[in-house]
């Protein structure tokens, strides 16, 4: 066998998810023993020493491994680790320079579990942070240092934050911020908006620590040894220490631990006078890293790193096989575009939408990294000496930054400048890289095989362009946010706000959306103007999301009705103000709606029916409106069409006492019955009294308290 790494590989591959799967770490163990802990809320000390520090605008987080803690009566030592957090009002007692990576600490606080996704396209803390092996958080905390970092960490902590400062100088905040990720791995600096600039543009791997930066910072160090005549051995030594100094300082993630790895087999090869063979290398570094530590498998930065190494070397074999002697610009595009096929799954499923122009970008952005990181570091350096000569050096990084800048703002304002596909059955995404084994070793001998990659493609796709008969209730909080769709391709909104969660438009409603292969709305129905119905509607419009029209009731005394009509007009969304009870046909199906014009703005507003003609499945949403307007509402013959015999009724006001009432349960008589409203909200939603109503009509009653609940035929 040509490359006898890969079966080894694979073998590792085999033996890490047998003991993922069949022979987990304690976890288990240290969960049911926090359980108490968690549920009585009372503090744990344990002690252990931080791997990570992660600063924020708002909060501080230690990444603490080797932890142990006397729970229950006895001392127990994790094989996971823990995350300490502390928030903006606890900065005094929870940072300062000796609290770095390294550090020995013991601290105290209370524990509690990560949550998995709440809602489809929602960030699932359970899996990422198992992925990064910690067990769980503490908070409302203190920590005190037991023993110091080691003099190295404490002096490349130093110098990190000495150069930071000097960016924040020399640089205005957007450029400084890229270039201390850049260079440091110093992410405080970066805008949620600048981070996701950067990722709609496909340039996040730019913004990270990766195997890019690894490799061209000791390719240079090397180089630069070489050419002043230092022998083979010594231009290598120092390069590797170069490397290992560089990586403790700006910490140590699977994606450059790979690079460190692969660039010590490439110094090895060149000591030696051997010929380096990066896919040997990338297997062997693969197998090292997952018995390491198998969890590291899970992370997208590992599945990432490795896709994109496979993709580079085995795309120059492929080339190098057919054309010797091709153009160096077609060379980096074929391997541009190797990458963006073989990272196309990955991107899909933890993304949901796919940059169109990436493979354009690179060949831009990846050339322009070399320079700009050999400025931003030899400023850094010379800034120690004079920062005057380190603002000359740092002229051409201020130049690319400019450019990278200038690209990550404008490229989502490029039309098609991005695909949204929704998340693929992750059986698909299997197939998929069978798929491109198989197409691989076809291309070898006739390189129209390639176009089987388009099929693959489609097959991600296609699963998320199928519509079905549903109605999803969004786990938004203290709030209301129900999405409708149809068979017949229609996407629906009724409500979409919450008073517990901020941004809850660009954090729950969009990535739901684009989590399904979702890219706009149809049509937005408002019950009434409450904060907890309409703020993710006010945030979508003001950040131009595509709404085609919005139904609602006229109420020139709410400023938030004024604020909806002002921002639907800037997005050119149409209004419709209802007035009397009406019906919308969308194919088949048929939607009512009937306004209501009670005293005060719970009762103003429209409710609305949905019926499905297809699978005869009916659903009625009637906002916040009190029993006094259900009792009115179910006398008169608009109120009966609207409200009798429904499979799915959306519980009145959040599930309150002062909602639902028999005369309108009697009249609904619900197979279903779903309460919107937030965990441990200061309503006390929903309330016992209206619970026990309830439970007369059905059995089935569920709550967003656990997460979305999707209901579909």
């Amino acid at each position: 066998m040509k490359r006898p790494l890969i079966a080894v590989a694979l073998f590792c591959l085999v033996l890490t998810i047998i003991r993922l799967l069949f022979f987990p770490d304690n976890d288990g163990k240290v969960k049911e023993l926090l359980s108490s802990y968690v549920e009585d809320k009372s503090a744990i000390t344990c002690t252990g020493r931080i791997k990570e520090v992660r600063l924020s605008d708002d909060s501080v987080r230690y990444y603490v491994t080797g932890v142990s803690s006397e729970l229950s009566g006895s001392r127990v030592k994790f094989d996971s680790g823990l995350v300490i957090s502390f928030f903006k009002n606890e900065y005094d007692n929870a940072y300062n320079d000796e609290l770095i990576p390294g550090t020995r600490v013991s601290f105290t606080g209370i524990p509690r579990f990560f949550e998995g996704a709440a809602n489809d396209g929602g960030y699932d803390e359970a899996r990422d942070m198992y992925a990064k092996g910690m067990a769980a958080k503490i908070t409302d905390g203190r920590i005190t240092v037991i023993k110091k970092a080691s003099y190295l960490r404490r002096k490349l902590w130093s110098i990190r934050r000495k150069v930071a400062a000097f960016y924040k100088i020399a640089l205005d905040n957007k450029s400084a911020g890229v270039l201390a990720a850049v260079c440091l791995g110093e992410k405080v600096g970066l805008s949620t908006e600048l981070r996701d600039d950067y990722g709609r543009a496909g340039m996040s791997h730019v913004l990270a620590i990766s195997g890019l930066h690894i490799s061209i910072f000791g390719v240079c160090v090397y180089e630069f040894l070489r050419r002043r005549g230092i022998s083979f051995t010594a231009s290598a030594l120092i390069a590797v220490i170069s490397v290992l100094l560089f990586v403790t300082m700006t910490g140590l993630t699977v994606s450059s631990l790979r690079a460190v790895i692969m660039f010590i087999i490439s110094m090895g090869a060149n000591v030696l006078g051997r010929k380096y063979d990066g896919l040997n290398a990338s297997f062997l570094s693969f197998c090292i890293i997952i018995l390491l530590n198998p969890r590291y498998m899970l992370q997208v930065g590992f599945m990432y790193s490795f896709g994109a190494v496979l993709a580079i070397y085995l795309s120059s074999e492929l080339t190098d096989r057919k054309y010797r002697r091709i153009n160096p610009i077609l060379r980096m595009f074929f391997s541009s575009l190797s990458v963006c096929m073989l990272t196309f799954p990955i991107t899909a499923y933890f993304s949901y939408e796919v940059p169109t122009y990436t493979v354009f970008l690179n060949l831009l952005i990846i050339p322009l990294v070399t320079p700009l990181l050999i400025s931003g570091v030899l400023a850094g350096l010379m800034s120690y000496i004079s920062y005057g000569l380190a603002g000359l050096v740092l002229i051409p990084a201020k130049l690319i930054l400019k450019f990278f800048n200038f690209i990550a703002s404008y490229y989502g304002r490029i039309p098609g400048s991005s695909i949204v596909i929704g998340r693929p059955p992750i059986s698909l995404v299997f197939a998929y890289f069978i798929g491109i084994v198989v197409i691989y070793f076809a291309v070898k001998r006739h390189w129209q095989f390639g176009l089987g990659i388009i099929g693959l493609i489609i097959m991600l796709i296609i699963p998320n362009r199928i519509y079905h008969d549903s109605v999803t209730f969004l786990d938004v909080g203290q709030g209301d946010g129900i999405y409708v769709e149809t068979a017949g391709r229609y996407r629906i909104m009724i409500d979409g706000g919450s008073s517990s969660r901020n941004n809850v438009g660009e954090n729950v409603l969009q990535p739901y959306l684009a989590y399904n292969g979702r890219t706009g709305i149809d049509m937005w129905f408002v019950s009434h103007y409450d904060k907890d119905h309409i703020s993710g509607l006010i945030e979508l419009l003001a950040a131009r999301y595509s709404i085609n029209a919005i139904f609602l009731a006229k109420n020139d005394e709410s400023e938030n009705y004024r604020e909806i009509l002002r921002l639907a007009a800037l997005n050119r969304t149409k209004v419709y103000e209802i007035q009397s009870l009406t019906e919308v046909k969308i194919g088949k199906d048929r939607i009512l709606i009937m306004p209501v014009n009670g005293e005060d703005a719970n009762n103003r507003g429209i409710i609305v029916r949905m019926d499905y003609e297809r699978t005869g499945l009916d659903a009625v949403f009637a906002g916040d409106i009190s029993s006094e307007t259900e009792i009115l509402l179910s006398k008169t013959r608009n109120g009966c069409e609207i409200f009798s015999g429904v499979d799915i009724y959306k519980a009145i006001h959040h599930g309150s006492k002062n909602s639902n009432s028999e005369e309108i349960l009697s009249l609904s008589a619900p197979k279903t019955i779903v309460i919107s409203c937030g965990r441990n909200n200061r309503y006390g939603h929903p309330h016992k009294e209206a619970l026990e109503r309830m439970e007369h009509y059905t059995a089935d009653i569920r709550i967003t308290t656990s997460g979305q609940v999707k209901i579909s035929r």
